[in-house]
Parts: C-alpha cells; sequence; structure tokens
C-alpha cells in the first residue's frame, strides 16, 4: 500500500479528526481508502474510481475490488463438492452419523486399484459435522 495525495478527497472525518488515506494499486487499478484517527470514531471511508466517498462496503471493495466475497466452506464441504467435480458420485449413506447423530450423511464408493491396495474403497461423511469412516 502507498499513500497517495491524490486520492486524499477528505482530509477530516465527520467527527472533525483528520483522515489517514492509504492506497491499493493492483492491475491497473487503484483503489483509496482513509481510516478516521479518532479511536473512538473508527470511520472507514473509501473513494470510488469517480473521485467520491463511499461509506458501507468500503473495506470490502478496498480490499477485494470487483471479485466478489466467497463464503467460508467447512474443509469437509469443500472435499464433498470438489470429488463431485471430478465426477465422483456421492450416494445417500443409510445410517445416522455415530457422532453428531446428523441425517445428512453420504458414501462414496471408490474403485479398487491393484497398485494401491491399502487405499479405501469406500467413504462415509457427515455433511453435518464432517465425521468420516472409511474402509
Amino acid at each position: 500500500m502507498s499513500r497517495n495525495a491524490a486520492t486524499q478527497i477528505a482530509s477530516h472525518c465527520s467527527c472533525g479528526q483528520p483522515l489517514r488515506w492509504e492506497t491499493r494499486e493492483t492491475y491497473g487499478e487503484s483503489r483509496s481508502l482513509a481510516l478516521c484517527s479518532n479511536a473512538d470514531c473508527g470511520l472507514i471511508t473509501t473513494a470510488s474510481p469517480e473521485g467520491t466517498q463511499q461509506h458501507g462496503q468500503g473495506l470490502n471493495s478496498f480490499l477485494l475490488g470487483q471479485v466478489p466475497a466467497r463464503r467460508y466452506l467447512q474443509p469437509w464441504m469443500r472435499l464433498y463438492f470438489k470429488a463431485s467435480r471430478w465426477g465422483f458420485i456421492w450416494r445417500p449413506h443409510h445410517e445416522v452419523c455415530p457422532d453428531c447423530e446428523g441425517e445428512l450423511t453420504t458414501q462414496l464408493a471408490l474403485p479398487p486399484l491393484m497398485e494401491r491396495q491399502t487405499d479405501p474403497y469406500q467413504v462415509v461423511l457427515c455433511l453435518t459435522c464432517g465425521a468420516t469412516g472409511i474402509a
């Protein structure tokens, strides 16, 4: 981040304290953010490309730009979706989860491989808590 005097739209916050501007430059795009120096206020202000001040989603737009924020997925859900994208088919499992008694349990049957006989051939996954069983 660099300080850029050209992006300083306002020098003072609405509370009267000075603003400290920072600029982030990425791939031909420049985004500016100002923090109020008053610890009790803490207002975050951003400048849009048009040179106007924005309030609300300022920190999000400063850090991510035009990239939408992705919601966090638990590791077992990332495994579930990645395996599905790779073409593996999850089927409903007939038993509830032994850890949380959740009913969202799935199973994945894997083809046996002669060169790796110790690999699992079945995975049971609880989508609620992430408990995993292999056979």
